[in-house]
């Protein structure tokens, strides 16, 4: 589990998506006066079911150039866990480019491998960057890291939007220093390549008087789960704040963050969870609590 970090306050955003977690109820359903969420696909229902972008589908980069020992890039095979990745549609200045790295791990003419620093997060939240010179970018978190990693939560505010995630923005850092526009930006997960989407679904507190809200989500047992994973904000000084899951305390924070990975037993498939968020914030804070879900339906 990722131990709690410092927040500092976020600048301007480069979204070229966004995930509406107020909308969720198109894919998930709502029950009585309480958030109750069900992972529940209406596939009689297409026009709904491919419009909410709380989904993501994974989708493998097969064009990435050649790596030297002729497979392609199979390095990311080896350590990259959860990515974003892009091509730029021209050819990218490594020259340029390498000035958005803190260090850097592997290069040669044709690309660069190393670590990106994100605006007010520290090294531990640096992102791995792929970049070659025919026009990729990946943007990617080691296999040993859970994928609550790259939820962004000083960038989530209450509009209910998701407008970037660190993986996001470590991709915006190396097109900004090399001067080219990112393209579209798909994701993958190299560890589990079967997985066909990813999931984000939470709650938030805004400031006083600081909930507890709760959710119920259930999660069928006919998909294969390859990853469940939590991240746990408290921002804007709001002081403390906790997550349960099943009645169980998963993630305490104080002015900090925190995510880790959830077992099948602490979210298990099947019967209803019952997940509560509670803070003691002030009347211009905030708190916010994510699930996430790597599956293949």
């Amino acid at each position: 589990m990722k131990q709690n970090e410092e927040l500092g306050n976020k600048g301007n955003f480069k979204g070229r998506f966004v995930w509406r977690l107020a909308t969720i109820v198109v894919v998930f359903v709502m029950i009585g006066s309480g958030s109750v969420w069900y992972l529940s696909i209406d596939k009689s229902n297409p026009e709904i079911t491919t419009s909410n972008r709380n989904i993501i589908a994974l989708e493998a980069p097969l064009l990435l150039p050649l790596g030297e020992n002729g497979t392609r890039s199979s390095f990311l095979d080896q350590e990259a866990g959860i990515s974003a990745y892009t091509n730029v549609g021209t050819t990218i200045n490594l020259t340029l480019a390498r000035n958005a790295f803190r260090t850097i791990e592997n290069e040669s003419t044709d690309y660069i491998i190393g670590s990106v620093p994100l605006p007010d997060y520290s090294e531990s939240e640096d992102v791995h960057c792929y970049v070659h010179q025919d026009g990729w970018i990946v943007s990617y978190y080691l296999k040993t890291e859970p994928i609550g990693k790259i939820f962004d939560g000083v960038d989530y505010t209450t509009d209910g939007q998701i407008t970037d995630t660190k993986l996001n923005d470590g991709i915006d850092a190396v097109c900004e220093a090399a001067a080219v526009v990112p393209g579209n930006i798909n994701y993958f997960d190299f560890e589990w390549p079967n997985a066909q989407k990813m999931m984000i679904v939470g709650d938030a507190i805004w400031g006083y008087p600081g909930g507890p809200n709760t959710f119920n989500l259930t999660l069928p047992t006919d998909f294969t789960f390859y990853e469940r994973s939590f991240c746990h904000y408290s921002v804007n000084s709001c002081s403390y704040s906790q997550l349960y899951i099943n009645q169980q305390q998963i993630s305490y924070v104080y002015h900090s963050f925190n995510y880790g990975s959830l077992s099948s037993s602490q979210l298990p498939s099947g019967p209803t969870n019952i997940i509560k968020l509670t803070s003691n914030c002030g009347s211009s804070q905030q708190t916010s609590a994510m699930i996430l879900l790597l599956y293949k339906e």
